[in-house]
């Protein structure tokens, strides 16, 4: 990378970094947008080493908050292994509620379009898929 670029990019990792310290004393006070996006770094490699257990942590804080799109990313976290039992039922109630709160890729993920889940029923092939076949 040119010196520009290098320049750029401790630039934008300070940002992260300083953006990290301010989600984290937000956290402090249970606040479901800064936990959510604490754990969108953790999963995402933003500004911070990936770690999935701190971000399923952060994402659960948001989820009891009734944070929509943390619940949605909560459950393709944990239906990923579905020899989990705990985590596979906790993940599709996570989807369940997204899809309730009216998230479109959790309804589709739950009834195979996407129309309002009170119309819809289940997909009866969700808990069939395999891993490479849940994400759309």
């Amino acid at each position: 990378p040119t010196r520009r670029s290098s320049d750029l990019l401790l630039y934008f990792l300070k940002l992260y970094l300083k953006a990290k310290e301010w989600f984290e004393q937000s956290s402090a006070y249970d606040n479901d947008s800064a936990n959510f996006n604490l754990a969108l770094m953790y999963q995402t490699k933003i500004g911070v080493e990936e770690n999935i257990p701190k971000a399923i942590d952060y994402f659960r804080r948001s989820v009891a908050k009734n944070h929509v799109q943390a619940a949605f990313r909560l459950a393709l976290i944990l239906l990923k292994d579905r020899t989990d039992l705990k985590g596979v039922k906790e993940g599709f109630d996570c989807m369940l509620k997204a899809a309730k709160a009216g998230h479109v890729m959790a309804t589709v993920q739950l009834t195979g379009v996407d129309k309002p889940l009170e119309d819809g029923e289940l997909n009866r092939n969700f808990r069939n898929k395999g891993l490479e076949d849940q994400y759309m």
